[in-house]
């Protein structure tokens, strides 16, 4: 019998391996798989009972033979899409055909089962739009997590097959099977075309499993309770899943998980209200789950969430429901206690942020641009119907952003205002709680990573002058509370500037924060901005580095390249420390930087970098005490390096780039 059902007919658009709903999720597959899912669990939770959501992921392995319909797909299906896709020369596509053939004919497969309870299960239409809809979802609560019936996608990108079989018993609809597969399109010349024509026939990518096959009791056998079994076939090898499902959970779902919203089970750790502290105080301790140590941007991302979980539970918090005039201002906030701000003083790893959420306690995303100097973290939960489906609606697909461009033209001028006065209540509240008497802000760690460079130590705001952009020094005017900063130099009018700025929080923003107004200096000692020879120092062009002395590598200096631009911030300029933010338009294996200073007399000075790491994924390599390496420059693409100077005090520097060879 024919397992697999292939919908075609006349006129179709054939579809390849890079289909745009699966694209969406393959940059962080363990994260997006546990959003979508999670929250999709937590829009079926059955309303009649108390307890939360649990949802269970297992990792098993299954004879690549329990595949239904294998043998079909290996010599049918396949060597009809290969010979479609060669006549096409589509190597994306082919490799995934390659794949495709390589798992299926493996003797052991991957199968990651993801098992949902105390939810409804799918009734029929939930079962139609995720199994057959595209675009599109059936939920029962206007105010559910997803809406787009695009994370339904998540679970394909996870599977080297593209193939998912979904059991489910519902509360209204009982058992149902199905299974899935996002494959691509194929000719089928044995189907006979209802007209007699000779038009060649294509085949829908998306196919499923016959309505009437005998389904296997390893994929029914377990589930007793209402709910649903997702089974990945074919999981993509992918190092640390446990641990990286484990930190999504954390990391997306806090407030979900503090509020008994939800209890997810990984392997054999269990992850709830209860024990949520412990979690979260073990893994602080040793930046690691199990024997998997967090990358540079994973530590960052969960200081960030301890702090959140401070915010929500420590003593010490504060809590605010919304303003009264809110009420009468929109109609879809009803009471004050629709939503609440939750602040914490936080002077260890403070974020100056409010994430922010709504009912399913699903993290949305992080406002940040609210107030720079005081060491706080927030956290903003919408519970009130109306108030979520109205910020329902603008959310993107990944629901990570509210965005007003996604309202009709009638309702946007108000959805702006009511963002607009949420924001600046954050301000006010924090200022409110966390400011001094006197109106001075209180000193936050690392309050200088959001000063520009050039100022003494103790200079007036608008004597500040900033360094670091490229090849050139620049004079910054600090102006209090204005609503944007205004750029007059060509450099920092690029787009790609901008993302910066904006990235490390001094860019364009509201009226609640403040800008920056930049003139452009040249620099330097000579006619065409290139630094001479110092006391003690050759000059940079064509020198060969000292470095490693079984490998000569040569500096050659790139004076102001348009494909780069760079910035140097004080971290902490009493020990030494400072950051490189840059990023390049261009792909580069390797470039090389040193820093300069500006003595009295006018002459460039190397400074002696004692120490050097990096804060992204580009390896740094130091050459002698004055240059250094970062190596993996990719487009659009911020790289972060850390240095340490001799001298203990705010120093004016330039960075300087070099082309390296050897």
């Amino acid at each position: 019998m024919k397992y697999w059902e292939f919908p075609g007919g006349y006129g179709l658009t054939p579809t390849g391996s890079n289909g745009a709903g699966i694209e969406t999720f393959l940059d962080n597959i363990p994260m997006s798989l546990t959003r979508e899912v999670l929250q999709n669990s937590i829009d079926a939770h059955q309303k009649n009972i108390d307890e939360p959501v649990r949802v269970e992921f297992k990792f098993e392995k299954i004879q690549a033979k329990e595949i239904l319909g294998e043998d079909e797909l290996i010599s049918d299906i396949l060597p009809k899409a290969e010979n479609f896709w060669k006549e096409k020369n589509n190597a994306d596509t082919l490799h995934y055909l390659k794949t495709f053939k390589s798992v299926l004919t493996s003797k052991t497969i991957d199968m990651l089962v993801i098992s949902d309870y105390n939810t409804t299960g799918l009734n029929n239409q939930n079962f139609a739009s995720l199994v057959e809809g595209d675009g599109y979802s059936e939920k029962a609560d206007e105010t559910s997590a997803g809406s787009k019936g695009i994370g339904k996608a998540a679970p394909f990108a996870a599977s080297n097959l593209r193939t998912v079989f979904y059991n489910s018993m519902s509360t209204h609809d009982g058992n149902k099977f199905a299974g899935v597969i996002n494959f691509v399109s194929y000719r089928d010349d044995e189907k006979v075309p209802f007209d007699g024509a000779s038009t060649t026939y294509i085949t829908q990518a998306r196919g499923r499993l016959s309505s009437d096959i005998e389904v296997p009791a390893r994929f029914t056998q377990n589930r007793q309770e209402y709910g649903t079994d997702l089974f990945v076939m074919g999981l993509k090898k992918i190092e640390n899943w446990k641990e990286k499902i484990i930190l999504a959970v954390l990391n997306n779902f806090l407030v979900a998980l503090q509020n008994n919203k939800l209890e997810v089970v990984v392997g054999d750790e269990k992850i709830n209200k209860l024990t949520l502290s412990g979690y979260l105080k073990s893994i602080k301790e040793t930046l690691k789950i199990g024997d998997y140590n967090f990358s540079t941007d994973e530590r960052n991302t969960f200081f960030n969430t301890y702090s959140y979980y401070l915010a929500l539970s420590s003593e010490n918090n504060k809590r605010f429901s919304i303003p009264e005039e809110w009420v009468d201002e929109y109609s879809f906030i009803e009471d004050t206690n629709e939503a609440a701000l939750y602040l914490i003083l936080d002077e260890e790893h403070p974020t100056r942020r409010v994430l922010q959420t709504r009912r399913s306690g699903m993290t949305i995303f992080e406002r940040n641009r609210i107030n720079g100097s005081i060491p706080f973290s927030g956290v903003f939960y919408a519970t009130g119907h109306k108030l979520n489906v109205f910020l329902k609606k603008l959310e993107n697909v990944n629901h990570d952003n509210w965005s007003t461009d996604r309202e009709d033209d009638s309702n946007r001028k108000k959805s702006e205002q009511f963002l607009k006065a949420l924001y600046h209540w954050y301000k006010a509240k924090v200022e409110e709680c966390f400011g001094s008497e006197d109106g001075e802000a209180i000193k936050a760690f690392g309050l200088n990573e959001l000063l520009p460079m050039m100022a003494p130590k103790d200079g007036d705001a608008d004597k500040i002058k900033d360094s670091g952009i490229t090849s050139r020094v620049s004079n910054v005017a600090i102006k209090e509370k204005a609503s944007k900063p205004s750029v007059t130099d060509e450099a920092s009018e690029s787009k790609t500037l901008d993302r910066i700025m904006t990235e490390i929080e001094l860019g364009d923003g509201d009226s609640t924060g403040s800008g920056s107004e930049r003139k452009g200096e040249g620099g330097g000692n000579s006619s065409d901005n290139q630094y001479g020879h110092g006391e003690d120092e050759p000059g940079e062009q064509g020198e060969v580095d000292g470095g490693d002395p079984s490998v000569s590598v040569k500096f050659t200096e790139v004076n102001n390249p348009d494909y780069l631009k760079m910035k140097i911030i004080d971290v902490d300029s009493d020990n030494g420390m400072y950051r490189l933010i840059g990023i390049t338009t261009k792909r580069k294996t390797r470039l090389g930087f040193s820093f300069q200073s500006i003595g009295e007399n006018g002459v460039a000075y190397n400074k002696t970098i004692k120490d050097i790491s990096s804060k992204s994924e580009n390896q740094v390599t130091l050459h002698g005490s004055k240059k250094f390496s970062v190596e993996d420059l990719e487009v659009n693409k911020r790289f972060i390096v850390d240095f340490t100077i001799e001298e203990h005090m705010r120093v004016k520097m330039k960075g300087v780039t070099y082309e390296l060879k050897g």
